[in-house]
């Protein structure tokens, strides 16, 4: 059975976003541009809960979220996770696009718009968003709106987000691939950098050529895997250095979930570990952290993944920025 869905043209037109978000949206991509380069002393934290379900606490998490980073230095430049789709091995729920009322009555028109809506509330907050990409027929609902993009470790192989990625105007980090290897996620990192064309479907829904320019910033996120963590420094030098060999220049991303962490606290470990390695090292490599983190910790308020809390949260946050701070100082006194 077929079902006519809204166009995301449409979609658009019904909540759109204002010409000042566009262009904070668009500096917020640059920023993160910025912090990808090999002399740069910022660090980009993506953080968020594992995956919104509930429309007001994403918004009341992105009002603490700005609030909090106007304490810090410049640093840190924060990116609010924003994942409303759900890679899933066994059947399960999806996300909210899939279905926003959780029955599996599967409103995927309410999913669209209540994202979309969602989207606009953070981004009138100027909270940068970075979010996954998993159905490639999504994408063009929700791009206006991100300045961070990530391809999971399910979908790192797959040559259909290996092209979208050469498409979008933003950063796209591939994740490792569930077993933990790098080499899939490396290659479609250097794939995406190049130009494409190839069939996908246009902002009025209909199916087209499209002719991508290719991706100059994608990137590799470290995420653990089937055999354990990958933040170490042995497993990070072992990335970079495959990295090298197949043509992939740009720094690296550690999420501290997922395969990096047997429970949600575990990240705590993970971003210390993490950190001490960033100021260790003259070389950038490193130049993103990812955390899974919601208004309370565990699963009082996730859905799915349990999650740090705003107390760890922003204690890590803060101890990044004080080591970076005495790190930039010490350089600069050099």
């Amino acid at each position: 059975m077929y079902q006519p869905l809204i166009t995301p043209k449409k979609a658009r037109s019904l909540i759109p976003i204002s010409a000042s978000n566009t262009h904070f949206v668009d500096q917020s991509r640059k920023h993160l541009q910025s912090i990808m380069q090999p002399l740069s002393t910022q660090l980009a934290i993506g953080v968020g809960p594992c995956s919104i379900h509930q429309p007001h606490l994403a918004i009341e998490y992105a009002k603490e979220l700005k609030a909090f980073s106007k304490t810090l230095s410049g640093n840190i430049k924060l990116y609010m996770r924003v994942f409303f789709e759900k890679p899933r091995t066994q059947f399960s729920w999806k996300g909210l696009i899939h279905d926003p009322d959780l029955d599996e009555s599967y409103a995927l028109e309410k999913g669209i718009l209540t994202a979309r809506e969602i989207l606009k509330q953070i981004t009138d907050l100027e909270v940068p968003i970075v979010t996954e990409l998993l159905d490639p027929h999504i994408f063009l609902f929700v791009e206006d709106f991100i300045s961070w993009g990530m391809i999971g470790s399910r979908t790192c192989y797959s040559q259909i987000h290996r092209q979208l990625a050469s498409h979008v105007s933003f950063p796209m980090g591939f994740k490792n691939a569930i077993d933990g290897s790098f080499s899939p996620a490396i290659h479609g990192a250097t794939y995406a950098a190049k130009a494409q064309k190839y069939i996908g479907t246009n902002i009025d829904g209909r199916l087209s050529q499209i002719t991508s320019p290719g991706n100059k910033f994608t990137h590799l996120v470290l995420r653990g895997g089937e055999k354990g963590p990958n933040f170490d420094e042995n497993s990070i030098n072992a990335a970079l250095e495959l990295q090298e060999k197949l043509g992939l220049r740009a720094p690296t991303v550690v999420d501290c979930s997922h395969g990096n962490a047997r429970t949600y606290k575990d990240q705590i470990e993970a971003f210390k570990s993490t950190l001490q390695q960033i100021a260790s090292t003259p070389e950038r490599h490193i130049f993103g952290l990812m955390l899974e983190s919601h208004l309370k910790e565990g699963r009082e308020l996730s859905l799915t993944d349990p999650c740090l809390g705003l107390d760890d949260t922003f204690a890590l946050i803060k101890e990044a920025d004080h080591l970076l701070t005495r790190t930039t100082t010490t350089a600069a006194a050099l």
